[in-house]
């Protein structure tokens, strides 16, 4: 490959890479506008409370290490911690939301967020998907936005971790209160929130 073609590839990957504005895609639009509703479900919260009663979401392995310990310490379980900053901080609004290119075109990545950071970036090459599975996304990568981490980048095996648990659980009730068929959910769920979906009759087998 001579240089000029060398540069041709360089500048087509960088401009591939180049960060734009999440309100260029109109299925990001309405993922964001459908964050709220999440929020305002009691639902939401109520299984939450009950999952991490019960220590069916996994906190272990360095998840909270970057979370205030003095901030941690003035709530009863992590849970509790957890809801706190969905009702204070809230959720991404539109201009926290950028869209990118992963370099690797088939990289399964849907989103990058740097923890503690209050906006993401969601992976252009996979955004051909619903609204319902990008909220889920949005739900999940706000847990990062509050200073939680994964131990590993692998997703399978991490079913009952914080940050899928909410962006699953979000996405089935955004499904459920619009009437949509539940079948089409492809992501492996965590056992805990499996039951609780059965027993609120979200699932019904």
């Amino acid at each position: 490959m001579n240089y000029y073609s060398k540069l041709l590839v360089f500048v087509l990957v960088i401009q591939s890479c180049a960060i734009t504005k999440g309100s260029e895609n109109t299925n990001v639009v309405e993922a964001v506008k459908m964050q709220q509703a999440v929020l305002d479900d009691d639902l939401f919260y109520k299984i939450i409370k009950e999952m991490d009663y019960e220590n069916s979401i996994d906190w272990s392995n360095g998840r909270l290490d970057y979370v205030n310990p003095e901030e941690l310490s003035n709530y009863s379980n992590n849970g509790s911690w957890l809801i706190d900053q969905y009702k204070t901080v809230g959720v991404y609004n539109i201009d926290e939301v950028f869209l990118w290119s992963k370099w690797n075109p088939f990289s399964s990545t849907t989103a990058v967020t740097n923890k503690c950071i209050k906006s993401t970036k969601l992976n252009k090459h996979n955004l051909d998907r619903t609204k319902y599975s990008i909220l889920n996304t949005l739900i999940h990568e706000r847990v990062h936005s509050f200073c939680v981490i994964h131990p590993s980048q692998q997703s399978k095996g991490q079913e009952c971790d914080p940050s899928y648990i909410v962006g699953d659980l979000a996405q089935m009730l955004a499904l459920y209160r619009d009437g949509k068929d539940l079948s089409a959910f492809e992501n492996e769920l965590c056992d805990g929130l499996r039951s609780k979906l059965l027993k609120y009759n979200i699932l019904t087998k």
